[in-house]
């Protein structure tokens, strides 16, 4: 995913023909965060990888597969976490000068009551968040 490896552990779903993955256990904001990635055709050893095809140019099947992930991932964390709502952040690649090759993809940031002190600190959360930096995710009491 994007500059860093990611292994079958962080596969929370997939779609079917693998065109949307969701994947988890990258630095949670919070429980149940996830980040989907739209996959492209190009295939490695491993099977498919994601790709740096913008939004705009993705697949009918994988436009639709991207945003029915999202929401399979919303209600999966209705369920395991008791999300109420949920704030998404997609990302449609990365301006050239950044030196980074981002795939499509969008952050699911599952929300409860309480679980920020300022419910907009998880745009800040998201803004900055990494998945190879420290736990993002609020300290409790």
């Amino acid at each position: 995913f994007g500059r860093i490896a990611v292994g079958a552990t962080n596969i929370i779903l997939s779609s079917p023909a693998c065109k949307a993955v969701a994947l988890g256990g990258l630095n949670p904001i919070v429980n149940g965060h996830a980040v989907v990635a739209a996959m492209n055709n190009l295939s490695t050893t491993s099977g498919p990888s994601p790709g740096k095809i913008p939004l705009k140019a993705l697949d009918v099947d994988a436009f639709h597969s991207f945003f029915n992930t999202i929401a399979d991932l919303q209600h999966l964390n209705s369920v395991w976490y008791g999300a109420e709502a949920h704030n998404l952040s997609i990302y449609d690649g990365m301006p050239k000068e950044s030196g980074l090759d981002e795939p499509v993809f969008a952050h699911v940031v599952p929300r409860r009551a309480g679980d920020f002190e300022r419910s907009d600190d998880v745009f800040d959360k998201i803004d900055t968040w990494s998945p190879l930096l420290g736990d993002h995710r609020p300290k409790r009491d």
